[in-house]
């Protein structure tokens, strides 16, 4: 119960100062925005280059992996 008292003191404290600093709240978005977008870009772009067959190897090695650790455990139960 007193994490869902504190949760929303915390949450309506933090309503109140983004009203009160709605000035500041658009300066600080006016310069996160641009790098952001920069950032997914930039993610968007290494993504084209990552061949997708790599991708798929390492999720089947992974699963494969995974298969192999379990089929053991079924046998030291058996």
């Amino acid at each position: 119960m007193m994490q869902v008292i504190l949760g929303l003191f915390l949450l309506a404290f933090g309503l109140w100062g983004l009203f009160d600093s709605w000035n500041y709240v658009l300066d600080f978005f006016s310069g996160v925005m641009p790098l952001a977008m920069m950032g997914i870009g930039a993610f968007s772009i290494a993504l084209y280059f990552i061949d997708p067959k790599v991708i798929n190897k390492q999720t089947d090695d992974k699963e494969n992996t995974d298969d192999i650790i379990e089929d053991d455990k079924e046998m030291e139960g058996a």
